[in-house]
């Protein structure tokens, strides 16, 4: 029996020959957690005999994990959907995923074959052979963005005015030439992080006698005066913050306003 029904409350239903009588009665529910006896006996009370009646109940078939390249995807057996997202260097087309599942089940297509999920969703059946008990799944792949910002003061990166932030950018310019892009401060917008999942911040104000280092008393009046409190810039900056995605900042430290 699936592993959906409730066997604490079942209702069989069965046949006798005529002129015997069932104990319990047929068509009465009864808990079947435990072995429930039967016995039949004939009407003149001579003849009888019991039997004990067994409910297993059968594990449902299930992927219990779908990976490609250690990469897990995220499992929803509520409404039986696979969902998993994949760094943007990977072909759609041709995908080769990791498939479990529990013992005496098997999945088709099978683990450990070239699928493509360039149209999706694509359906997964999660069987087992003995039971024919068959599940369905509709996976969905697709590629994420690993888009990186620089915030800075300048133009571009070649006019940010510190020469340490200006080496930092072009670091970080040079180390992912496909993914880098760079905000100046005053056109930090909604529609411009729109498509960033990492945005680093590096910058050392230039005020007198402040040795180009934010202190704990005066952390916001050394920001920008673009990323201050409730600026639209400041505003864009902590939404998309808030949305989990990841802000590194390199001074000042403590940058509270987001």
């Amino acid at each position: 029996m699936g592993s959906q029904e409730d066997i604490t409350n079942l209702t069989p239903q069965f046949t006798i020959p005529a002129g015997t009588t069932a104990t319990p009665a047929s068509g009465v529910a009864q808990n079947f957690s435990n072995p429930v006896k039967y016995t039949v006996v004939s009407n003149d009370g001579f003849t009888g005999k019991s039997y004990f009646v067994h409910v297993t109940q059968i594990e449902a078939p299930a992927i219990t994990r779908f990976s490609v390249d250690g990469i897990a995807g995220t499992i929803l057996d509520t409404n039986q959907t696979i969902i998993l997202l994949l760094p943007p260097s990977y072909d759609l087309s041709n995908i080769t995923p990791a498939i479990e599942a529990p013992a005496y089940y098997t999945v088709s297509p099978e683990s450990g074959v070239s699928q493509d999920f360039s149209s999706y969703p694509r359906r997964l059946y999660g069987y087992q052979y003995r039971k024919y008990l068959t599940k369905v799944y509709e996976v969905s792949v697709s590629l994420g963005s690993s888009n990186i910002a620089f915030i800075g003061d300048g133009n571009d990166v070649s006019s940010i005015l510190d020469d340490d932030a200006r080496a930092a950018a072009q670091y970080l310019q040079a180390t992912y030439p496909d993914e880098f892009n760079y905000i100046k401060f005053s056109d930090i917008t909604a529609a411009a992080l729109e498509d960033i999942k990492v945005v680093m911040l590096y910058y050392l104000t230039p005020l007198p006698n402040q040795g180009y280092a934010a202190t704990p008393d005066n952390v916001l009046t050394m920001l920008p005066a673009e990323l201050q409190p409730n600026t639209p810039q400041s505003n864009a900056l902590t939404a998309w913050v808030k949305a989990a995605y990841m802000f590194i900042a390199g001074d000042p430290t403590p940058l509270s306003t987001f």
